[in-house]
């Protein structure tokens, strides 16, 4: 496949940990892409202890293996990726999850929009992988999620979500690097935000797909997670409001607040927060206790029917605890 802009000027970066199957399944992928994206790619490996390090040394020798000792998260491995690339001389910088699958010519689109200096950083649109007609939401506008309609190529955001990105290198110079020690983890629209108030465009291209292995587990709210999952509520409270994995993190979301909208609305954020995460698993609780759990889980079925495959929903629910 020929590419618009030389791929040795590029660079992809995949933070990684304990992901060695999915590992080899996006290796695999790029390759069939185009092979010349392994010698772009730069895996951040965070002390992972299932071999990932070793097969990829092993099978794919010129993918540039950059180490962590399990404490970077996506955060940090994302910003000791881009540092990487940065010293290597890249002039596009491409974040990749480890889930997300581009489709071809995907990574071509993003390059080719990237050609225009006004643009900081694009993102790519997602689907859920298997089911092409469930787009993932890709960015938020005025803090709300974008809502792409019509046949639009680009869409303006004021930041953009993690999974397929592509960065200018010199507009990553000028902004900075990602705020890892701030920022662990869910740390994506408080970077790409940072563009567009240095003055450049932050984009979505709607043409350049990739699939990604969307979780539903993660994206319920507190509510329905511990009403259809084992679990009582310190476990539940203790959960969303001290874990770096949860995306209502109550530590995050203050410092993300304070970074978005100012300082004086942190407080108020914080403590609504609080309130509402505590209201929400103890009516989820309630709930549980009241109808069981078969029940429940009809009832959340429905609940996101819209905007979920109905056979995911149906796999993903029956294999949660």
């Amino acid at each position: 496949m020929s590419t618009s802009l030389p791929v040795k000027q590029w660079r992809i970066v995949v933070p990684v940990h304990n992901a060695l199957k999915d590992v080899a399944i996006l290796l695999k992928h790029l390759e069939s892409l185009n092979p010349e994206l392994l010698a772009a790619l730069i895996l951040v490996d965070d002390g992972s202890t299932d071999g990932t390090a070793a097969f990829v040394a092993g099978q794919y020798p010129q993918v540039h293996l950059v180490h962590g000792d399990g404490n970077l998260w996506w955060g940090g491995g994302m910003k000791l990726g881009m540092e990487t690339a940065l010293d290597q001389g890249a002039e596009i910088i491409f974040w990749l999850n480890h889930d997300c699958f581009p489709v071809p010519g995907a990574f071509e689109k993003l390059a080719e929009v990237l050609k225009d200096p006004s643009v900081g950083c694009v993102s790519g649109w997602c689907r859920i992988k298997g089911y092409p007609d469930y787009p993932v939401n890709p960015g938020f506008a005025s803090f709300r999620p974008l809502h792409i309609t019509g046949s639009s190529e680009l869409v303006r955001a004021d930041g953009v979500n993690g999974n397929f990105v592509g960065f200018r290198a010199d507009a990553v110079r000028h902004v900075g690097l990602p705020d890892a020690e701030r920022f662990p983890h869910y740390g994506d629209g408080v970077y790409t935000i940072r563009f567009t108030r240095a003055g450049y465009l932050a984009v979505v291209c709607t043409t350049a797909r990739a699939d990604l292995e969307y979780e539903l587990e993660r994206r319920l709210s507190p509510f329905w997670r511990s009403a259809i999952q084992r679990g009582g509520p310190v476990q539940w409270l203790s959960y969303y409001y001290c874990s770096p994995r949860s995306l209502y993190n109550i530590a995050n979301r203050y410092k993300q607040t304070q970074w978005l909208r100012g300082p004086w609305h942190a407080p108020l954020f914080g403590s609504l927060q609080i309130v509402s995460i505590g209201i929400q698993v103890a009516c989820g609780l309630a709930c549980r206790s009241v109808l069981g759990v078969g029940l429940t889980r009809q009832m959340c079925t429905k609940a996101h029917m819209k905007c979920w495959p109905l056979k995911k929903l149906h796999d993903e629910i029956g294999s949660l605890n």
